[in-house]
């Protein structure tokens, strides 16, 4: 038979554990980056020049988290704590 550029080798899912264990370090990310932001000059930084970038990824996992429902609601809550933390600081830099 032959193979082709455009067919992909089918991965295994994952499995329950190791789809648990990405959910919990995907949480501890998203909250590292919450409480980062809470320091002026981090959140300044993330907030001001590159908030379109960053704000995107939490929006995409703010839709990830809702299409997963109750399963994801511990990393929803921490995207969110994220955002605020970051657009508090966009906010600051725009009105100066």
């Amino acid at each position: 038979t032959s193979t082709s550029d455009d067919e992909e080798e089918e991965e295994d899912p994952p499995s329950p554990l190791a789809e648990q264990e990405l959910k919990d370090a995907v949480i501890k990310l998203v909250r590292l980056l919450a409480n980062l932001c809470i320091c002026a000059e981090v959140g300044e930084q993330v907030g001001g020049g590159s908030m379109g970038a960053g704000m995107g990824v939490l929006l995409e996992l703010g839709v990830v988290c809702e299409e997963g429902g109750e399963d994801y609601e511990e990393l929803l809550l921490n995207v969110v704590a994220a955002m605020t933390n970051v657009t508090y600081y966009a906010c600051q830099v725009r009105n100066t």
